[in-house]
């Protein structure tokens, strides 16, 4: 099999959502996960059977274009990097490869700080979201703490993001978990604009709010 053709068969042959997760991305409920071609607050890059697309930029691909895209490497290593993950079993030219085509790698630190800076912009844009849709203040303000607490460890995250996410773990798990149920209050949001379980964010709110003020500050 020709270097081409592995390639083509190894790009058909894998679900990019499967590839997405993989990768440690997040993918949302329509199937979206932030495009890792530019920088953006709202997930606009659409994954469907084997095969990505963002709206934002245009990018398009495969599974193996998404690794290349995150990882800064060649398509070639993204290709084996999957192959092996994946356990295809696919005969690539070894000599291809490893072939390095790319300038200056993007190191894992330099991704994983990108990928936590658009988790820190992504509260803010929940916390104006969730003003706008007229939320309880005390979730918003639970929100606006949680960002600013990030922010001012910006240090941190600069020169180890690593520590950085093992430091604010908790934050950025708790967090999480809120986004996940906002976007499902959102979807359930009928025709008229009520909001049929509305009631929730209140006791959400101040349940988090309070935890946080029992909790503190503690960082171990």
């Amino acid at each position: 099999m020709g270097s081409i053709e592995a390639l083509r068969e190894i790009g058909q042959r894998l679900d990019v959502r499967d590839v997405a997760e993989y990768l440690g991305l997040t993918v949302n409920k329509a199937g979206k996960i932030l495009c890792p071609y530019h920088r953006e607050k709202s997930p606009s890059c659409q994954l469907y059977g084997n095969r990505f697309y963002c709206f934002g930029c245009g990018q398009h691909g495969d599974g193996i274009d998404l690794v290349a895209a995150v990882r800064g490497v060649s398509k070639w290593d993204a290709a084996a990097e999957l192959n092996s993950y994946f356990s295809l079993g696919i005969d690539l030219d070894g000599q291809k490869a490893n072939r390095r085509v790319r300038k200056k790698p993007t190191s894992l630190n330099q991704t994983m700080r990108e990928q936590v800076k658009r988790q820190v912009d992504d509260i803010a844009e929940t916390a104006w979201r969730a003003r706008q849709m007229g939320f309880p203040e005390e979730t918003i303000t639970w929100l606006d703490d949680i960002h600013q607490e990030l922010l001012d460890d910006s240090d941190l995250l600069k020169k180890d993001p690593a520590l950085f996410v093992r430091v604010h773990r908790r934050e950025i798990e708790r967090y999480a978990d809120f986004r996940s149920k906002f976007q499902r209050q959102r979807d359930a949001i009928s025709n008229n604009g009520e909001y049929p379980y509305g009631q929730i964010w209140v006791i959400l709110g101040r349940t988090a709010a309070t935890s946080e003020r029992a909790q503190g500050t503690d960082r171990s």
